[in-house]
Order: structure tokens, then sequence, then C-alpha cells
């Protein structure tokens, strides 16, 4: 980095005279430069969704996913380095499994969002390590209770009734201000999340790209679960369709 940040970049632990810590802000770029991830809290539960380009025609369907069980309950989506998001999720796992083994109960989706923060909050402090640059989104139930997290490479973390992050961010952000969530289900939801999802991939919707999604609800009787491949597929192509007539003026 050069002039006025020059040398305020080498380590997490050094704020610059604004009080930035620039090696969080390029963590956070990374992100935002990441697929789009969604997380919508509905009438009946959480869907998680995100998309991810298919670099090669080669590639497998399925391969690289955004979208991670971490508990029966509870599961995840991420964006950005994608590794950097899977090495989270290895510990969001372990730390779930230590507390059921101390405690003999499953985890509480606010302790583990918590405890990932902090562990994500870590790297940021200690020179010879860099943030994640990866945002994560949790969902979960506990006791019929919904909760949906995101957390972000600085180890902040802020509970949501919607969220989004990636690339499409903004043009997601747009489309769920026009939801009642409230009065939609998450099988509702999965073809308003297809259409944002689509329309926010507007400038680059000729390259071939893959929807990840996975729900926590009544209908999943509170497990976390992908959502059904042959159920998304026909809420994708209904999306698609849609938006061409739209665009057609029809």
């Amino acid at each position: 980095m050069s002039g006025a940040g020059t040398g305020y970049d080498l380590s997490p632990t050094t704020y610059n005279p604004e009080g930035r810590v620039f090696q969080v802000d390029y963590a956070i770029k990374a992100t935002e430069n990441g697929g789009t991830i969604i997380g919508l809290k509905c009438r009946d539960g959480i869907l998680l969704a995100g998309e991810k380009n298919v670099v090669s025609r080669m590639m497998m369907e399925g391969s690289n996913k955004y979208i991670f069980g971490v508990t029966k309950e509870i599961g995840a989506v991420i964006t950005g380095v994608i590794p950097d998001g899977k090495s989270v999720i290895t510990r969001a796992r372990q730390e779930a499994s230590q507390y059921s083994e101390f405690y003999g109960q499953p985890i509480k989706p606010t302790v583990l969002a918590d405890r990932v923060a902090q562990y994500m909050y870590l790297f940021t402090l200690y020179g010879g390590l860099r943030p994640f640059g990866s945002t994560i989104m949790l969902a979960g139930r506990y006791q019929n209770e919904y909760r949906l997290f995101m957390l972000d490479p600085s180890g902040a973390m802020f509970e949501y009734y919607s969220c989004t992050a990636g690339k499409g961010s903004q043009v997601c952000r747009t489309e769920i201000d026009k939801l009642r969530l409230e009065d939609i289900t998450v099988r509702d939801a999965v073809y308003h999340v297809c259409r944002m999802l689509i329309k926010s991939r507007e400038e680059t919707r000729d390259k071939r790209y893959e929807i990840d999604m996975g729900w926590v609800s009544e209908e999943s009787f509170g497990l976390f679960v992908p959502v059904p491949t042959e159920f998304r597929k026909e809420m994708e192509n209904k999306a698609k369709e849609d938006i061409e007539r739209e665009e057609r003026g029809e």
C-alpha cells in the first residue's frame, strides 16, 4: 500500500491514524467480491442460500458447497475466501461438539454464534495471523425459536431478520425490502431468493453458476437440511422464466 497508508497494513495489530485496521478492511473486501449469500427468517423457519460460479464444464454438480450443517439444528452459508470459511465451519462444529459433551444438551444458536465470532476476532489481534476473508451466516432453532446471525471478518456478530453478503448483496437487499417475511413460508421464499440471485447476476448471467439452499423449519421438523433439489430447480426455472418475461415487457 502506498501513500498515507504505507506501513499500516503489514499487521492486523496496527491501527492507522484514522483508527482503521487495513487487514480487516482487506478481508471484508474479499467477502464483498465473493458469491452472493442470503439468509431469510420467515414465518415457519429460516432459509439460507448462496450462488457460486461453475469454473469448469468438467466440475461435478454440487461440488465446492457454500451450505453446511454444523449440528442437526444449525446450518451455515459462507462467502468470500471459501477455504477460510470452511475452516471456520470446522471450528464451529468443534465448539458445538464440545458444548454438547460438557453440558449434555445441544448448543444454542446464539451461544455458537458468539463463540465462533470470538474465534474469528482472535485472528485480528496477533501478528503472524491474518483475518479470515469470509463472512458466515448461522441459522438454527432452539426450543421452537429460530435465530439468524451473520459474522464478518472483524469478529462482529449481529442477529437479523434478513441479511445478505457478497457481490450481489445490494440488489438482493433492495428485493428483500419488498417482502413481508412474517407472511411467507420458507417454501415460498425459495422462489423469491432464486429471483434475487438471478437478478444480482445481471452482468454475468451468461456465466454458468449453481445455487445452494438449506433450511431449518417446521417442514423439516426443526432440523437443518438441504432444500430438495427438484423443488429448488423448479423454482429456479420459474424465476428465470418470469424475469425473462418481465424483460420482454410481457
